[in-house]
């Protein structure tokens, strides 16, 4: 897997989303998040419709390379 950067404020949004342990509701103001996580392929929405989304493989491997380089 290739890392896509995201941003440090994104990736901060992405181990929120992972901690929560579940489909993580989030709020209309972190909409641009989402979306950079997504494009990213570290984000899908948990439901077709609906302000919730899980963390992906991609996106655990992401932050699990982070966590090792830090």
């Amino acid at each position: 897997m290739a890392i896509e950067p995201i941003g440090g404020i994104a990736r901060n949004f992405l181990r929120s989303v992972h901690l929560s342990e579940g489909p993580f509701q989030f709020q209309p103001d972190e909409m641009e998040l989402v979306m950079t996580c997504m494009a990213a392929g570290y984000l899908k929405r948990s439901r077709p419709i609906g302000p919730r989304v899980s963390i992906t493989e991609d996106g655990i491997a992401y932050l699990d390379k982070l966590a090792r380089c830090e």
